[in-house]
């Protein structure tokens, strides 16, 4: 056997593999996908979009509602600090609170003393630039709060020692907790 012969059948495929082993197909570049494989990364795309914008929306909602309550307990504080002996001060004071914190007058829904002088409610609504909870119809957030003096408090003691009480509305499944401040 000479030197050809031997490299020939040295390097022949075909007598190393098996006849019945199948053989190894390449994929060429810009080989589409099959169709399982492209309906699978359609639903992950599709998933995880929509993931996001509830998160967005979830983040914005939560936000906005964080911050007007802040702001609303801020202006009912500030409106309840006059009363009862002052009401339209005390209506300038939280005017001027609201005007602080960059409250536009289309937010505030409501804002006035009781009937009795001692207590003072906000009541701030704001449309959100929501995408999903459009849809939902739930685009706009409402807060409310009540500042209330304490009712041993005298008009002569409001300037000195004044306990006011926050009482602000949250959701039907959860309870209406009341905060007190010292002032």
């Amino acid at each position: 056997m000479d030197a050809a012969t031997y490299i020939a059948t040295v390097s022949s495929h075909a007598q190393f593999e098996p006849a019945s082993a199948p053989t190894a197909r390449r994929r060429a570049f810009r080989t589409p996908l099959p169709r399982w494989a492209r309906i699978f990364i359609f639903i992950v795309m599709l998933v995880t979009s929509l993931a996001a914008l509830i998160s967005h929306d979830l983040l914005l909602r939560w936000n906005a509602e964080t911050r007007l309550r802040v702001e609303a307990t801020g202006m009912a504080i500030a409106g309840a600090s006059f009363l009862p002996g002052a009401p339209e001060r005390a209506l300038e004071a939280a005017a001027h609170c609201g005007k602080r914190f960059g409250l536009v007058p289309e937010d505030i829904v409501d804002s006035a003393p009781a009937q009795d002088r001692m207590s003072f409610r906000v009541t701030l609504s704001q449309t959100l630039p929501v995408l999903f909870f459009r849809i939902l119809g739930s685009e706009t957030v409402t807060v409310e709060a009540t500042a209330t003096v304490h009712p041993y408090a005298s008009p002569s003691q409001a300037d000195r020692a004044m306990v006011l009480s926050m009482r602000r509305p949250t959701s039907h499944a959860r309870g209406c907790p009341t905060l007190a401040f010292v002032v």
